[in-house]
């Protein structure tokens, strides 16, 4: 198929949305895109794909890199496009691996290192036997003394606080212990793996050969990247490849990770990037009030200094009630019309005691549902994951096994040793679940045997089992708003919408009340939008917008006036006080 009926093709399936054909017909060297969960982001870069290779016939020994952070990003894309380029191109011969290379940072770094990592370490002709590890597991810890641990750890704390000045400082010592401890014990780190690729790419020959070889670069989810995968990509920019980052600011799912802050806009400043936003919401396009609540919250994150002319208009579901078994009774029956009606719902909260009113709601209701009460800094669900891992790299091997007699061998090592993880039935059979989940969502993908090893490792590492909720059968799940990110429910509830939880007191509300930021009333609050709280309001925006737009088709808030633990009476947040937001209260 040849350039123009490609086009064609690309305009009929994109049909009037100009933002999208925009961007994929630009002949822009340097573009940033900016999109939110639902405007096409996934469909248009695989567009985008299709007429790059049309629009460019001597693509010839050359290649488009999409990169990623996470193995199920890399996945996605690799799915998609796997379906829907041959479509485009009108090639039912289209070899996918030839034209394209799909990768999450950690994959795309091992491939530089066995092609070039010889270079910097004899070890390093043949990296396929290499273990390639968290850093605090057992595997890397019996190879090092205390003071070389302590750096290690040091270093990747740097690097997930975005410790850019401690993480430069400590580089060259990390490095070197790679080189003279672990590499000859054929093991490897995570944070090892991009250090590595990095140093190689800095070789002025490797990095022209990536130079030429990649003459179009896409990352997807790049507000995720943090700064040992953003010296990488810095390293594959030049001035003649086509460069697109794409992504939402408003979303960060690997902050803990150290994603670096305001990175689109830095990125937009240093490579003169164009930037193009799809604003066709297709997730919410015959559900006008999701819509215009989804828009609405992103125009006031963007209109911060500019809110006394603010005039976008939304409205919002409020239930307030007098005591806290109310407004859990409110949010049970409701769910369980709901699910009458054959929709999956969820309770997502800001910490895990919000969700014992409703619990013991649903329990004397005799409900079923899925506790996802997980927190990331949780000392159970991070010792799961720490159990679940080590076993399995240990039954793994070096041949990366993640054969049945393998994941069987995990599954009941971790629970014979449920008593030292926890005395909560209810907890554990629930990241059971979830790590049974995570076994056959990689055995039945279409990955590769590397590559499903990898999403095994990368999961449990991360501590991401929570990820997997969307595969859980259940009609009622219930998680935090953290937990969430990624996932959708037709119906979404959020109780506890109150002062110091709506916003988090430690993160704005108790700097809003020592610089009288804000107005108190009796029973509510109401933000001032004052210039030195911007960066707090906008963080905890984002988590409030993760919520509400975990659902498809509505989403409902909760609060009660009873009075709290410390005997104040509770007031409703601010962010149910926004400018021009309608409350609806007949729901």
């Amino acid at each position: 198929m040849n350039r123009e009926e490609v086009i064609a093709r690309i305009r009929e399936i994109h049909g009037n949305d100009e933002e999208q054909i925009n961007f994929i017909l630009s002949e822009k060297k340097k573009l940033l895109v900016t999109a939110s969960a639902g405007c096409g982001k996934t469909k248009s870069m695989t567009s985008k794909i299709a007429f790059e290779l049309a629009n460019n016939p001597n693509m010839n020994f050359k290649k488009v890199l999409a990169l990623t952070f996470s193995v199920n990003a890399a996945t996605k894309i690799k799915e998609d496009t796997g379906k829907i380029l041959p479509i485009l191109l009108d090639s039912k011969n289209f070899e996918l691996d030839k034209n394209l290379d799909v990768s999450n940072y950690h994959s795309f770094a091992a491939k530089i290192i066995n092609k070039h990592g010889y270079r910097i370490h004899d070890k390093l002709k043949n990296t396929k036997e290499f273990l390639m590890v968290p850093e605090d597991v057992s595997l890397v810890k019996n190879c090092l003394i205390p003071s070389e641990i302590n750096t290690m750890e040091d270093y990747s704390k740097a690097i997930n606080e975005v410790n850019i000045n401690e993480a430069d400082r400590l580089e060259d010592q990390y490095i070197n212990i790679l080189l003279n401890k672990l590499i000859p014990n054929e093991v490897i780190t995570y944070n090892g793996l991009l250090l590595l690729a990095i140093k190689l790419l800095k070789i002025e020959t490797i990095r022209n050969f990536y130079g030429k070889y990649y003459p179009i670069i896409i990352v997807d989810e790049f507000q995720d990247t943090n700064y040992l995968a953003y010296k990488m990509i810095y390293q594959l920019i030049n001035e003649d490849n086509k460069v697109i980052l794409m992504g939402d600011e408003i979303q960060k799912l690997y902050g803990f990770l150290g994603a670096i802050p305001d990175l689109f806009n830095h990125m937009k400043s240093k490579y003169n990037m164009t930037q193009i936003e799809f604003k066709n919401n297709y997730r919410f396009k015959d559900n006008e009030k999701m819509k215009n609540l989804d828009l609405y919250l992103r125009e006031i994150f963007r209109n911060y200094e500019n809110i006394d002319s603010f005039n976008i208009k939304a409205e919002i579901n409020f239930g307030w009630y007098s005591t806290d078994t109310e407004e859990a009774s409110a949010i049970v029956n409701n769910m369980i019309n709901k699910i009458s009606s054959g929709n999956k719902v969820a309770l997502l909260v800001r910490i895990k005691k919000n969700a014992d009113n409703v619990i013991s709601k649903l329990e004397t209701e005799g409900c079923k549902y899925f506790n996802g009460l997980f927190l990331d800094t949780d000392p159970v669900y991070i010792k799961f994951h720490k159990i679940a891992l080590e076993k399995y790299i240990n039954e793994s091997g070096h041949r990366k096994s993640i054969s049945k007699r393998v994941i069987n061998k995990v599954i009941d090592f971790v629970e014979q040793n449920k008593t030292s993880i926890t005395t909560d039935d209810i907890l554990f059979s629930s990241l059971m679940r979830l790590l049974k989940a995570l076994f056959d969502s990689a055995k039945s993908s279409n990955l590769s045997k590397e590559d499903k090893y990898n999403k095994i490792i990368f999961v449990l590492n991360n501590n991401s089992l929570k990820r997997l909720m969307n595969e859980i059968n259940e009609d009622i799940v219930l998680t935090t708003i953290h937990g969430s990110k990624g996932l959708e429910w037709d119906y979404v509830y959020i109780p506890a919408i109150t002062e110091s939880q709506f916003p988090h007191y430690f993160a704005l509300c108790k700097q809003c009340k020592s610089s009288r930021a804000g107005i108190q009333y009796e029973y509510l609050c109401q933000f001032t939008f004052p210039s030195h709280l911007k960066k707090r309001f906008e963080e905890e925006l984002s988590v409030f917008y993760v919520g509400i737009t975990r659902a498809k088709k509505d989403v409902f808030l909760f609060a009660n006036v009873e009075k709290n633990p410390y005997g104040y009476t509770k007031k409703r947040s601010c962010f149910i006080n926004l400018p021009n937001l309608k409350i609806n209260t007949d729901f």
